[in-house]
């Protein structure tokens, strides 16, 4: 909000929170040449926190995806969050990945099939919990950009002949025992 014109912000700050406090009721009130204005504020006590929003793929690749979101409020305790990975098909529970707190906002998971459709459900964590599931994003991974076409007996050894999608001009040899998946 600070960043808009003619739009100012203002905190609230409690010491000495104790548990009788929570439940209570707060009233903020702004006073200027324009008008009034006011904002009711219940004390929570911390607890677990919210899901988060606004999920979104970022890239696709053949082995990866990247994903963004914007974190819910954090329960009032320092927030990580966890990345659970399901084969769409089936349901089947593939992995799950708690994030470091330096990994915030955005994620990539590799070590995906290609032409695998996925889905993907975020939760945040603190102390207390785990959010409820932040949103589901369904995803199908590309295809490499290479094609295995053939493998290359020589003199100067054994490879996979491949083609390169990203540049169909470029056929090359590559030295591997057999064909990416």
């Amino acid at each position: 909000m600070p960043n808009q014109p003619n739009t100012y912000e203002s905190t609230l700050k409690l010491d000495n929170v104790r548990s009788e406090h929570y439940g209570t009721t707060f009233k903020c009130v702004v006073n200027n040449s324009l008008g009034t204005d006011s904002h009711i504020v219940v004390l929570q006590e911390p607890g677990k926190p919210e899901e988060p929003t606004e999920v979104t793929l970022v890239e696709t690749g053949a082995d990866s995806v990247t994903i963004s979101w914007v974190p819910g409020f954090d329960g009032g305790y320092n927030q990580t969050f966890v990345v659970t990975v399901f084969d769409q098909k089936t349901m089947r529970l593939l992995r799950t990945r708690d994030l470091g707190p330096s990994e915030r906002n955005q994620t990539t998971v590799e070590g995906l099939s290609q032409h695998t459709s996925y889905l993907i459900r975020l939760q945040g964590k603190n102390k207390v919990g785990m959010s409820k599931s932040g949103g589901e994003v369904f995803f199908k991974t590309r295809g490499s950009k290479y094609m295995c076409i053939g493998v290359v007996n020589s003199p100067k050894g054994s490879g996979l002949l491949t083609y390169d999608f990203s540049q169909p001009w470029r056929t090359r040899a590559r030295r591997r025992r057999s064909c990416p998946e």
